[in-house]
This record gives structure tokens, C-alpha cells and sequence, in this order.
């Protein structure tokens, strides 16, 4: 992030790669306590959020 003035622009970004990199790359980009709470996420969200995004591939949404 780059500040200006009165306004924030983006000047990069990363974002974690899929399957088994990606605990490691978010150990790598985030502080421990963000690390924790980003990969700790309880199950329980998770299986909603699967739910949601299949009914809403299926239409039912």
C-alpha cells in the first residue's frame, strides 16, 4: 500500500498458492497471530461455505 494525501493506493499484492503450499505461503506473508486465525478457521464455517457455493453452482441460491 502506498499513501498519498488522503488515499490509499495498491502498488502490489500476493496471494497463497493452492493445495499443499498453502499453510506455508500464509506462514510466510502474515505475522503469527494472522497465521493462527487464518488457518485455524473451524470446520464448521468451512462445510457452510461449501454448502453455500454448491447451491449457488446448482442455482438454488
Amino acid at each position: 500500500m502506498d499513501q498519498t494525501e488522503d488515499s490509499l493506493q495498491v502498488i502490489s499484492h500476493s496471494i497463497p498458492r493452492d493445495g499443499s503450499y498453502y499453510a506455508n505461503d500464509i506462514k510466510d506473508m502474515f505475522p503469527y497471530f494472522a497465521e493462527i486465525k487464518a488457518l485455524d478457521y473451524p470446520s464448521i464455517y468451512v462445510d457452510k461455505l461449501i454448502k453455500k457455493i454448491e447451491a449457488e453452482v446448482a442455482g438454488e441460491w
